[in-house]
């Protein structure tokens, strides 16, 4: 049985559904650049993000306006690369889900169904940062009482969203966990 940080006893049930990893360094967002990665499902099983982390740097710092935004159409357009969905444990099946970054921003984003996470990600200056000198914006929907984004259809998807803004010589570093199961 697992205890949360009062001491109360809960069951974690993602652990019995397959969980996968994946993670990009070194997203540029391009000129107003809209989404910068996305997650979807092929609709055969329910999708649901467990935790996600962004961190970066930039030609100067700042604090960068990011939003994780589920939408109920695919992105169509632009320059998508595939990243690879890894699992947690070697005996969980292939992911069914495709994470992608984009190289150049999507011309075209989907609908939006709304925003399920904003936050600021502090980009370091790139002429002074070393190593891990940044700080991770962290979202973790895994805890108890949360109920993680959950994707059921091919067409709807997460996506990591920049809001049109452009920032020099930026480089985003994006983490993702989530688990695969029963619709």
């Amino acid at each position: 049985m697992l205890y949360d940080s009062v001491g109360a006893q809960f069951a974690n049930l993602e652990n019995q559904r397959p969980i996968y990893y994946s993670s990009a360094v070194g997203i540029v967002g391009g000129t107003s650049a809209t989404d910068i990665w996305a997650l979807s499902c092929d609709g055969t099983k329910a999708l649901k993000l467990l935790f996600m982390a962004v961190w970066g740097i930039a030609t100067t710092a700042i604090h960068a306006p990011v939003s994780l935004i589920k939408r109920s159409a695919l992105d169509t357009g632009g320059t998508a690369g595939a990243l690879v969905a890894v699992p947690a444990n070697s005996n969980f099946p292939v992911s069914t889900a495709t994470c992608v970054k984009y190289t150049s921003t999507p011309p075209t984003t989907g609908a939006v169904v709304g925003a399920v996470a904003n936050a600021y990600v502090t980009l370091a200056d790139i002429a002074v940062a070393t190593g891990f000198t940044t700080e991770a914006t962290v979202w973790d929907f895994s805890r108890p009482g949360f109920a993680p984004p959950t994707l059921v259809t091919a067409v709807e998807q997460l996506c990591l969203n920049l809001g049109g803004v452009t920032y020099s010589g930026n480089l985003f570093n994006v983490y993702a966990v989530w688990s695969e199961g029963a619709l």
